[in-house]
């Protein structure tokens, strides 16, 4: 049986980000000023693929988040950047050009590499380990 992170003891020095305070702290954390945290799909009214509480810049109320949400495919907000425009011009070869050769992806296939690694350690119980 599954066990889900609301059935789990709560470490006091874990945060879970599983209420509205844990991201709060989370913010208070790294100086995050000028952001808040939304609760504005709390019980997924707005988005079942969205996480139920979601980190927006504080001028943004949430009233706006709800108009803005109907605007988009299954309620899904933009995410930053996510504009992208269908026809790819000079520009934006250049600037691909440019993104392919730092090989980010080649970093990210061995870090996801790494953590597949890991995990299987971790569930077969022969290892413990400790992130920096």
């Amino acid at each position: 049986m599954k066990q889900f992170l609301s059935n789990r003891h709560r470490d006091g020095q874990m945060n879970w980000f599983e209420s509205v305070e844990d991201w709060e702290r989370e913010l208070e954390r790294c100086g995050a000023a000028g952001w808040r945290v939304s609760s504005v799909n709390d019980r997924f009214e707005m988005s079942t693929s969205l996480p139920r509480y979601n980190v927006v810049p504080q001028k943004v109320l949430d009233t706006e988040l709800k108009r803005t949400f109907a605007h988009f495919n299954e309620g899904r907000i933009p995410e930053p950047g996510a504009d992208i425009s269908t026809s790819v011009t000079v520009p934006d070869d250049k600037w691909l050009s440019t993104l392919e050769s730092t090989h980010w992806l080649d970093y990210t296939r061995c870090c996801l590499r790494k953590a597949g690694e890991v995990a299987c350690l971790l569930r077969g119980g022969l290892m413990t380990v400790a992130l920096q």
